[in-house]
């Protein structure tokens, strides 16, 4: 690889200059073990011209020892008889953009102050039961609906932090006292769904 290809490989894994040469098996050996053969399967379809440009997502050993996402993106060079000389592109620590979508998506399906599914993941996966259900009628399911009486009351009497302190610790006390097969969802307000 060139010396440019070399020197960002380093950076972006806290390498001293010189410490890796540069070679795939000591790329193969800092790939995730389990994003390797999926990575060696991308490279192996570029290379046949199965595909015509080799991108991918996967994780990498931090000299720290943390793993770090990268995206690396190239197209291999041939050399004067049409053989796959050597690759040119880039590679790219994604890691702070994959927590920021991780986030999204788990912020997309959870409630933000109990941190239960939310009215999307619950309604998601009682859909999928009832698909099972469908496929294998042996299988049921059963939704509970829990509201708290008079919870208005005690926002309006002890305050909205109080009120949103009681709703954490129920959610807390009903998901304890559920299986983890089970769902508990808050919907809104005070209004809790389990799905058994």
């Amino acid at each position: 690889r060139p010396q440019e290809a070399l020197e960002q490989f380093d950076v972006l894994l806290g390498l001293d200059p010189g410490e890796e040469d540069g070679t795939p098996s000591t790329w193969f050996n800092r790939v995730h073990p389990d994003d390797l053969r999926g990575f060696q399967l991308a490279i192996e379809a570029h290379l046949s011209r199965r595909t015509s440009l080799l991108q991918m997502k996967h994780r990498m050993r931090h000299s720290d020892g943390s793993w770090r996402w990268m995206l690396v993106r190239g197209i291999a060079v041939d050399d004067a008889d049409g053989q796959p000389l050597r690759m040119a592109g880039s590679l790219s620590d994604i890691t702070v953009s994959r927590r920021h979508e991780h986030r999204l998506r788990y912020d997309a399906l959870h409630d933000s102050l109990t941190g239960l599914p939310n009215r999307a993941m619950f309604l998601e996966r009682l859909e999928r039961a009832m698909v099972k259900h469908k496929s294998d009628p042996a299988t049921s399911c059963v939704v509970l609906f829990l509201d708290i009486d008079r919870f208005k009351l005690v926002n309006d009497t002890y305050s909205h932090a109080v009120g949103d302190r009681l709703l954490v610790a129920l959610a807390d006390r009903i998901a304890r006292e559920t299986r983890p097969a089970d769902t508990v969802a808050r919907l809104a307000g005070d209004e809790f769904t389990i799905l058994l």
